[in-house]
């Protein structure tokens, strides 16, 4: 009885598409006339799929595996439709934007092993509930997205669209240059034209952030603002909207960019008060209710002029109790000039019953400086706030320096795409990897630059008991954060050591001694460039710490970051003093 039992477990397993040698080839074929937004999720089927194994896509001729993409309106806004076809897999989207999310849900759950392709199980119907899907690209103080070969930012864009991201939005920070004509502001605006075009080839929106009183380096001192308003980052060319002329400068500097990015046709304008912006001068006091509201109804009323159709979200950034009141009077007195309010981690209800998008934070978490350490998961983190605001919430733009951040920007995707528990996404994000199933190889490389964007790679391999150690760990303890979260990919790396040591937060009791070093595993990103390094001599490392005393999160949070993140030295097993 037992020798029919395992012979018919080992003859189910050899028929499953476990063991099935995948195909080699895979057909796609476009639907008739398609334009120019599902050819290009087309080629990213292609990517996606050529990079990640040996099998190609061809679009004429036979293969084992068919693949047909098509528009059906009538799913729901940007849902899709995945369903079985006689010799393939139907791909549907109510929409350009939904068929690129069926492309996305088709692809991570196939896989990439055995020789090839194997389509996934999944077939079913899905449409988002959160309208806005965004993230923000913080493209500064020479971060992933501000060195990287533009190429891999591009593709990065195309991965998180995948994810079913909609809206990318960015900052023009004009505090660097001086002046729209110089030649680094030229360089700088064709970056981000380049990155943002790459989001409207696929469907995506992109949303260009300003301050209300933003200015270049050189504007006139004699229109600049009062300093003592300033809440977070502050730069000192930052122009009072109160003084003569001083409107008027900051609506040239703004129509400017208005202009240069019209062509984008950006669905909505972020509008913010502070962290760099402010004024404390008579005149503009209070700032949040009083001189930001003014002009920031000028900005808005000539961001609609020059982006016909475009929706302003209006930012509470730092706003004190009194600030909100104040907004909530000006709102009720007339008709609100905004479309949104943005505001992170509040249930209080909005100014004129305005829609709320949020801002989650999930790059400077326990890390100093930003932006240029290793992954940085934070899924049980971010599942609580998401649970406090998910009912009032629209959406929101997650507050992004790179790539570090990968698997808590794609469990935030799957909160806004249909409140899918982090626990979740996280077997689904590890399951898109075939080297994760397999426990084959690590691999990973830091980038050591300041300016220069030199780098130096270390590769390491992991053996495949580690592997299955820390997929198997993930699994299991999804919703555990930092510093007890593990490595959620192939990839292990020591974030950073503390300036100043304090009480350790070691492992859990209950996790084996063998396995100490867990708590200095992270995950790896969607894109091969960037990664930190270091092996597995660091699996007895030196413990990791809740916060550090020079690291306090709310001194300065959202454009201002630590310089030269990318050439941040990673001491190995002692603190940094």
């Amino acid at each position: 009885m037992k020798r029919m039992l395992y012979l018919s477990l080992l003859l189910g397993w050899l028929a499953s598409p476990l063991y099935a040698e995948g195909a080699k080839s895979v057909r796609l074929v476009l639907p008739p006339k398609p334009g120019p937004v599902v050819e290009n999720v087309g080629r990213v089927f292609a990517r996606q799929i050529q990079q990640r194994c040996e099998a190609k896509v061809i679009t004429v001729g036979d293969a084992p595996l068919t693949v047909e993409l098509a528009i059906a309106p009538g799913i729901g806004v940007e849902g899709f439709r995945v369903e079985d076809r006689p010799g393939g897999v139907r791909i549907a989207g109510n929409d350009e934007r939904g068929l690129l999310y069926g492309v996305g849900k088709f692809l991570r759950t196939s896989r990439y092993d055995q020789g090839g392709f194997t389509a996934g199980a999944w077939r079913g119907t899905s449409v988002p509930q959160k309208p806005i899907r965004g993230i923000y690209f913080a493209t500064h103080f020479h971060n992933f997205y501000h060195d990287a070969p533009v190429e891999e930012v591009q593709q990065y864009v195309e991965d998180l669209g995948l994810w079913g991201y909609n809206t990318i939005a960015f900052w023009y920070d004009m505090h660097h240059f001086d002046g729209v004509d110089d030649p680094k502001a030229v360089a700088f605006r064709g970056r981000l034209h380049a990155i943002c075009t790459t989001a409207r080839r696929i469907g995506l929106d992109v949303v260009p952030g300003v301050i209300a009183n933003e200015a270049y380096n050189n504007s006139p001192a004699q229109l600049r603002a009062d300093p003592s308003a300033k809440r977070g980052g502050w730069y000192d060319c930052a122009v009072c909207p109160s003084k003569a002329g001083g409107m008027e400068y900051i609506l040239s500097v703004l129509g400017g960019e208005f202009d240069w990015c019209a062509d984008l046709q950006p669905r909505y304008v972020w509008i913010w008060p502070y962290d760099q912006g402010g004024c404390g001068c008579a005149q503009c006091r209070p700032w949040g209710s009083n001189g930001f509201l003014k002009a920031a109804e000028s900005v808005a009323s000539l961001a609609r002029k020059k982006l016909p159709g475009t929706k302003i979200i209006l930012s509470t950034w730092f706003f004190d109790e009194g600030e909100w009141q104040g907004l909530a009077r000006v709102f009720a007195a007339k008709k609100p000039w905004a479309d949104y309010i943005l505001a992170e981690g509040t249930t209080r209800p909005m100014p004129a019953k305005l829609p709320m998008v949020g801002f989650p934070e999930i790059s400077m978490h326990n890390t100093f400086p930003w932006g240029g350490f290793g992954a940085t998961p934070l899924t049980g983190l971010v599942q609580g706030q998401w649970n406090r605001v998910k009912a009032t919430s629209s959406g929101g733009f997650p507050y992004s320096e790179g790539i570090y951040e990968d698997l808590t920007k794609v469990v935030i995707s799957q909160f806004y795409w249909n409140d899918q528990p982090a626990a979740e996404t996280v077997k689904e994000y590890i399951a898109y990897d075939p080297e994760t199933r397999s426990g084959a190889f690590g691999h990973a490389c830091r980038a050591d630059s300041g300016h220069d964007g030199r780098s130096a790679m270390m590769y390491r391999r992991l053996s495949r008991r580690h592997s299955r150690l820390i997929a198997a760990y993930c699994a299991r303890h999804p919703a555990i954060s930092p510093p007890h979260r593990p490595c959620l990919r192939r990839t292990i790396v020591v974030t950073k050591q503390p300036a100043q040591t304090l009480a350790a937060a070691n492992l859990p009791r209950r996790l084996p001694d063998r396995l100490p070093w867990l708590n200095q595993l992270v995950a790896q990103a969607l894109v091969i460039p960037f990664f930190v390094v270091v092996g597995d001599e660091l699996f007895h490392g030196a413990p990791q710490l809740a916060l550090t005393e020079e690291d306090h999160l709310g001194q300065t949070f959202r454009f201002y970051r630590s310089h030269e993140s990318l050439g941040v030295r990673i001491q190995i097993g002692t603190s940094r003093r």
